[in-house]
């Protein structure tokens, strides 16, 4: 029986415990193994490739076991490969395959007809895709947001397009197509690194999030639901899960994507793991803490946090004694608490609450006091 086996290495924090895991699950097993998407190029690879297949050895000796990789890097592919014979070599696309990609992504319906100038410059910026399909996608959605001559010579003409490494091509096209965004769009893009790597949005919560830190004007989910759809237009999601009806559910960042976001935030995103104190967080605009196996609070500067605007806090114990006097954004989703402190009333500017999949079981009167609460959430509590 064909099963699909997931192995998260989110919430690990070295590659033995990952191992493990992997151990644990396909001890026995017959499987095809996929690992999709391999960048890494270090000196120490090839060692920690040829460990990686005498542990899988040790999990099963079972004929039929493989292993598929992806990769765009030649020299992953010569570490990794077993023969020269098992090797598929995925052809690029031609420069009229890409443009084909863009002028749908840039002009959707009325893709048959473009007016000739556009087409020509259209047609030269298809060139410097290299035959990625990814960057073809990218620079059709950014091509979209205008769809006049001036705007079109401006992509054609920059210099970013001209990197010659195809890892470094892409995370130029990715950086020109987060350039030419709304400010706006920028705003929502680099709040996305609040979440860690490999996290699987939920499309309305994103929406709620966005609205609770004012990035949505006017504010309605109307509103905010454009900015997804631009940004998914412009590629910046990916892994789309929709519903029985065609909506859309869920979806992820690609890691390259993830990254640029991270750069756009200026540091304003911290993640901290294992409920470590020794990060500086004053700067934080945002904060995601991670202690899903601790059992204490997260200790905060004696003046508070000012510029402190979302908190999203995973298994952790909130002891309500922190001065957050301009949180926005409040996620205690999982978080290792029965009761919601009264002090919560002292947080005026909150927008956004979320204490699902909590022991909670009362919210405190003092709730009614969040005069600016747009958002409460509590599914599973």
């Amino acid at each position: 029986m064909l099963q699909t086996l997931n192995v998260n290495a989110g919430g690990m924090t070295n590659r033995d415990a990952m191992l493990g895991e992997l151990e644990k699950q396909l001890e026995g097993r017959k499987f095809p193994l996929v690992l999709d998407d391999v960048w890494k190029e270090r000196n120490e690879v090839s060692n920690r490739w040829d460990d990686f297949k005498t542990r899988l050895v040790r999990i099963s000796k079972n004929n039929g076991n493989a292993i598929v990789l992806t990769t765009r890097s030649e020299e992953v592919a010569s570490i990794v490969e077993t023969s020269t014979n098992h090797r598929h070599t995925v052809n690029l696309l031609s420069d009229d395959e890409c443009w084909s990609i863009m002028k749908e992504r840039a002009f959707g319906s009325e893709a048959t007809s473009i007016p000739s100038n556009l087409e020509g410059i259209g047609k030269e910026i298809a060139k410097k895709c290299g035959g990625v399909p990814l960057a073809a996608k990218v620079l059709g959605g950014t091509m979209g947001f205008r769809r006049d001559e001036e705007a079109w010579l401006l992509i054609q003409n920059n210099n970013v397009l001209n990197a010659s490494y195809k890892k470094e091509n892409i995370e130029s096209i990715l950086k020109l197509s987060c350039d030419h965004l709304p400010s706006k769009l920028k705003q929502c893009f680099a709040s996305c690194t609040m979440f860690p790597k490999d996290f699987e949005f939920e499309k309305e919560e994103l929406i709620w999030l966005w609205m609770a830190e004012g990035f949505v004007v006017p504010s309605s989910e109307d509103e905010g639901t454009k900015y997804f759809n631009a940004l998914l237009q412009n590629y910046f999601f990916q892994d789309v899960v929709r519903d029985e009806y065609g909506n859309i559910g869920k979806c992820k960042m690609h890691d390259l994507v993830h990254d640029l976001a991270l750069s756009l935030s200026k540091y304003e995103t911290l993640t901290l793991k294992n409920c470590s104190t020794t990060d500086d967080i004053s700067s934080a605009r945002r904060l995601y803490v991670d202690c899903q196996n601790a059992t204490t609070s997260v200790a905060f500067p004696k003046g508070g946090s000012k510029k402190l605007r979302s908190l999203y806090m995973n298994g952790v114990v909130f002891d309500g004694s922190w001065k957050l006097k301009c949180l926005r954004t409040l996620k205690l989703k999982g978080a290792n608490i029965e009761k919601v402190p009264s002090s919560i009333g002292k947080l005026k500017h909150l927008r956004y609450l979320d204490v699902s999949d909590t022991g909670i079981k009362v919210l405190p009167e003092s709730i009614t006091k969040l005069y600016n609460l747009q958002t409460l959430r509590f599914l599973w509590c």
